[in-house]
């Protein structure tokens, strides 16, 4: 569809969007290659995750009161759902961008991104899950190290007579200095 077709429209959330029309057909092409799964984000953590030895399940359904959330990374057994969020669709507060054409489209498309997140983390952790966000900006290695130290955490609080999390939300920069027994002190996700 180029400029001067018919847009379509969706109703999402009670609320009438209509597509814009692309401008060119490149624009149309560049749209129509933006996957939702498996993007190189998700694809490198995962790798990285695989590599470090742990196994999880990817685009694992999981509903919950009424919605469905589909995490880019899921363990199962600890009830920790991974979510990479690209910086463009999830409005990273480092790099997100107000396009400048279809700005009133994008600014409502992108806004409601943000708010589905919002809402999904809340309905996981009502339901006893953690929830980690990454950024597709994050090192990959930085942001597995910090998947890793999620699941022994959850391990370790399941296994042992410590109390269960009741659910959580992780977001990318939760990181705390934490003292370790031999006196150094570390990032650790706590």
């Amino acid at each position: 569809m180029l400029d001067g077709e018919a847009a379509t429209s969706i109703v999402v959330a009670g609320t009438r969007l209509t597509y814009p029309a692309p401008k060119t057909m490149v624009v149309s092409s560049v749209m129509k290659g933006n996957s939702k799964r498996e993007t190189k984000p998700e694809v490198r953590l995962r790798s990285s995750l695989h590599r470090m030895g742990l196994r999880f399940r990817k685009n694992h359904s999981i509903a919950v009161e009424g919605v469905t959330v589909r995490p880019d990374v899921v363990f199962t057994r600890q009830k920790l759902a991974v979510f990479v969020d690209g910086c463009f669709w999830h409005m990273c507060p480092l790099h997100a961008t107000n396009p400048r054409s279809n700005a009133n489209y994008w600014a409502r498309k992108l806004e409601r991104n943000v708010e589905r997140d919002r809402i999904g983390d809340s309905r996981l952790t009502q339901a006893g899950w953690t929830v980690l966000r990454v950024w597709e900006h994050e090192e990959v290695v930085d942001a597995a190290l910090r998947v890793e130290q999620a699941v022994r955490t959850l391990r370790r609080l399941s296994e042992g007579g410590e109390p269960k999390f009741q659910g959580h939300c992780l977001a990318f920069n939760l990181l705390e200095p934490v003292v370790d027994s031999d006196d150094k002190v570390s990032d650790r996700l706590v």
